[in-house]
């Protein structure tokens, strides 16, 4: 969802952060 040279969409940033948060309280 990031393109190089672009800055990633917020919304992406969240999906990926949710996702590290499971895994890590997991």
């Amino acid at each position: 969802f990031t393109n190089p040279g672009n800055v990633p969409h917020p919304c992406c940033v969240v999906q990926v952060l949710c996702l590290a948060r499971r895994m890590l309280s997991e």
